[in-house]
């Protein structure tokens, strides 16, 4: 191979290569797959989001109703469920348990949540 030929060769092979190394993509320990994520749920602890008017007389009745709608369709999407007022009373002793908690406010303490 002539050596004017091999001059030229060499930088494009360089370009070459370098161009698929720069489009490889950076591992991230903390990027999941979705499917693997979602593979690994199996249980599912709801909690109680929902803001109804404390003043509603069927405020507990609107409460279990919608509990109760999310619950049966994530049981027949094959997941446990925990309902929310298990959920909560299981968070509220764990936290009276170790003393209280820590909220969002840097600073402050919580003895217990509330309700």
């Amino acid at each position: 191979m002539p050596r004017a030929s091999l001059l030229l060769l060499v930088p494009l092979l360089a370009l070459s290569c370098g161009g698929a190394l720069a489009a490889k993509k950076q591992y991230d320990p903390f990027r999941v797959p979705r499917e693997q994520f979602r593979s690994t749920i199996k249980t599912i602890a709801m909690r109680s989001c929902l803001r109804v008017p404390r003043d509603l007389a069927t405020r507990e009745q609107v409460l279990a109703e919608f509990d109760s709608l999310i619950a049966n369709r994530l049981g027949a999407a094959g997941f446990a469920v925990v309902p929310a007022r298990e959920a909560d009373a299981i968070e509220r002793r764990l936290t009276d348990s170790l003393g209280g908690c820590s909220t969002p406010r840097p600073g402050s303490w919580t003895p217990s949540r509330p309700a």
